[in-house]
């Protein structure tokens, strides 16, 4: 299960759960769901959740202006741009305002591990978009600690997480959001991928 699949997959119930208050807003029924891509790099996840789900307001978030450009240059290419809105800035500051779902595929990785990535990933990955300090949860405990403030009621959080993160981010999650169905999605290996916070 990858980040854009998980959210195309809920789109249509989080919009259900807006239109009838059953944990959302009823004032917002019929209005699209939000997404927040937050990460967004390449723009893949914030694109493909664009395409696919219609019923959607996609923005895509990263604190790199060149990662932003090759997300617009891509949203160009398939043309999407008039379907997905890039903001630069760091995790959920640029946000004008709370959204439906937060999908962020951020640096997971412990600075000690930078060294045994394989090489096609070292030598040309950024380490900004890999490397979240020295335990790989640095940016994600950040990211975390502000999305009570900007996921609405009857919301998600989806984050991507490396294979032995999943305890420790389902922890997390569970101290900001201590009401919220929180669950570690596994990847078809078996590995801890995704942590998905419902609230």
């Amino acid at each position: 299960m990858d980040l854009a699949l998980d959210v195309i997959m809920q789109a249509d119930q989080i919009a259900a759960r807006a239109a009838n208050g059953n944990g959302g807003d009823p004032a917002r029924s019929g209005l699209p769901v939000s997404v927040a891509d937050v990460g967004t790099g390449s723009g893949a996840v914030s694109l493909a959740i664009a395409a696919n789900t219609h019923a959607a307001t996609v923005c895509g978030i990263d604190i790199s202006p060149e990662a932003l450009a090759v997300a617009h240059a891509n949203a160009q290419r398939h043309q999407l741009h008039d379907r997905v809105q890039y903001l630069h800035g760091d995790l959920l500051e640029p946000l004008a305002s709370s959204v439906d779902v937060i999908v962020a595929n951020l640096p997971y990785i412990a600075r000690h591990e930078w060294n045994s990535l394989a090489p096609d990933i070292a030598q040309f990955e950024p380490s900004l978009a890999l490397v979240g300090g020295a335990d790989g949860l640095d940016v994600i405990r950040r990211l975390v600690s502000q999305a009570p403030a900007r996921l609405r009621p009857g919301g998600m959080l989806l984050m991507e997480i490396g294979a032995s993160q999943g305890a420790a981010v389902a922890s997390l999650a569970r101290e900001q959001f201590p009401n919220a169905f929180v669950e570690v999605v596994t990847d078809y290996a078996y590995h801890d991928r995704i942590v998905r916070v419902q609230t």
